[in-house]
């Protein structure tokens, strides 16, 4: 199924600058990029006021001000801080009709501050629009950019910016139009690494087109990040498939197979039993409402199910099975299975009809769960969390219905959840309707 070609002009707001302006008659402008894959949300400071907590490839958008020197601070929570603790301190010059791009990249052991530049533009010929290519694709060498009409040949083409990693190139004209951005390794145009889908250019704009690492967000290995003015978008790799994964939460059911786009022949996943969670698998069909049944497991002429499923390339999704069996669904969630060097992530997925909804508590072994409020509440049937961010360490789990804390459902007892660490607990009923069962499993093992 044909996606539509997006076209960027996907604005984005930020705090005034006032403030921050000495003296507008002599102007700058900068913006900040967190590309610092394994690095928790940090909360970005100008002078002493806070501007925005941004999470990886997050981004401000440009803001104007005047000439001068800015202390800059960035702050992240540290495992077992409830206070914020100081990342990073810099201060920068900024220079009339100069743009700069403060990216923070490297490793969360690491982190590098670097500055992309470019003079400011003052367009004068409606045509024109003005490119800047950055790689901050942490664990990639060189790369060309080639942005060119879509079914251009490649190997007759010239690279728009060949880039090491932390390199910027600016000031990089090209007429409004639609375009296709792929990236090579260097001086390898054959070794395609990205390659995006048809969007369109619009004339007086600047665009910087950021490389990231994919950092298994999705399936893709890379992504890129358009920073413009006034849009932003990200761009995800047109190459990479969709990645589905399915978990049966329906007590007393039996196997099931996962069919996309009606092809009962081959069951895109197959043979899922009851708390049973699958791998990723490939879809090769993308595009919006694209049709899913589920069907007992050799017999694909007796649909479950009947829904439709959105799916992107690049994305990672998985697929729940819930309900009881007079009253039966689907439930597609996105994925970011992004890890942290400082935390362990999990969230929750609520599978038990039983429960219209149910709260989690997350304590230390010994503690009354009770002393404490729920670090989740009123997680609802068919619903999942977000992720939750917890310092490493072991814990106990605890499930009760929501607002009856006096009653225990279920719960996983010292429980060890490691930095890095990326988990899922699937919640379903047993035959005892006061009584549930957790599944727990690494997202990505």
């Amino acid at each position: 199924m044909r996606r539509f070609a997006p076209f960027l002009m996907l604005c984005a707001a930020m705090a005034g600058c006032d403030d921050l302006s000495d003296s507008l008659g002599s102007q700058g402008a900068f913006q900040t990029l967190h590309a610092v894959p394994d690095l928790q949300a940090t909360t970005y400071f100008i002078r002493e006021t806070p501007f925005a907590t941004l999470d990886y490839i997050g981004n401000t958008s440009l803001l104007q001000v005047g000439t001068g020197t800015y202390p800059l601070r960035y702050e992240v929570r540290r495992p077992n801080e409830t206070e914020l603790d100081v990342l990073l301190r810099v201060d920068v010059p900024v220079d009339a009709n100069r743009e700069y791009t403060y990216v923070l990249s490297g490793t969360a052991a690491a982190v590098d501050f670097i500055t992309w530049e470019r003079a400011a533009r003052a367009f004068t010929d409606d045509s024109i629009l003005a490119t800047e290519y950055g790689h901050a694709a942490l664990g990639f060498g060189p790369v060309d950019f080639y942005l060119e009409a879509p079914g251009a040949n490649l190997p007759g083409a010239t690279p728009r910016a060949s880039l090491a990693y932390q390199e910027e190139l600016s000031d990089v004209d090209v007429a409004p139009g639609d375009y296709v951005l792929t990236v090579t390794t260097q001086g390898q145009v054959g070794d395609v690494l990205f390659q995006s889908d048809t969007f369109t250019l619009t004339e007086r704009t600047n665009v910087l087109f950021a490389l990231l690492s994919g950092a298994d967000q999705g399936t893709a290995p890379l992504l890129v990040r358009v920073l413009g003015d006034p849009f932003i978008v990200t761009l995800q790799d047109a190459l990479s498939d969709p990645g589905l994964r399915a978990a049966h939460s329906v007590l007393n059911d039996g196997n099931v197979d996962f069919v996309v786009n009606d092809d009962f022949a081959s069951p895109l996943i197959s043979d899922v039993a009851f708390k049973g969670v699958t791998a990723y698998t490939p879809s090769p069909v993308t595009g919006v409402d694209v049709p899913l049944d589920i069907t007992p497991t050799g017999d694909p002429g007796t649909p479950l199910v009947e829904d439709a499923l959105v799916l992107e390339n690049g994305v990672a999704y998985s697929l729940y099975y819930i309900g009881t069996t007079d009253n039966l669904g689907a439930v597609q969630l996105l994925d970011d299975n992004r890890r942290l060097a400082e935390f362990a992530k999990f969230r929750v997925f609520e599978g038990a009809a039983n429960y219209f909804a149910v709260d989690v508590y997350v304590v230390e072994p010994g503690d009354d769960y009770r002393d404490f409020f729920p670090s989740i509440s009123g997680i609802g049937f068919g619903n999942a969390t977000n992720y939750l961010e917890v310092s490493p360490g072991v814990y106990d789990i605890v499930f009760t219905p929501q607002g009856i804390p006096d009653t225990i459902i279920a719960q996983l007892q010292n429980q060890d959840l490691i930095g890095t660490g990326l988990y899922s607990i699937l919640v379903v009923d047993t035959d005892d309707v006061n009584v549930a069962e957790l599944v727990f499993y690494d997202d990505v093992p």
